[in-house]
């Protein structure tokens, strides 16, 4: 990946239960992000059959 970017993925099942305000809170600051244009989210779904696009997609 070229440039300033990552590829960043975590479980909150123990947060919420132990921090729920804390995860609340981040959802939220999260969305506000999201809808203020400031982050990105890419998307693409392909079918199973095409896994090894799929990877080539992640890499880039």
């Amino acid at each position: 990946m070229a440039g300033n970017k990552a590829v960043v993925g975590y479980s909150i099942t123990t947060l919420k239960e132990t921090h729920p305000e804390h995860t609340a809170a981040t959802i939220r600051r999260a969305l506000d992000l999201l809808m203020e244009g400031h982050i990105r989210v890419d998307v693409t779904i392909l079918p199973w059959e095409q896994a090894a696009i799929a990877h080539r997609i992640y890499g880039e």
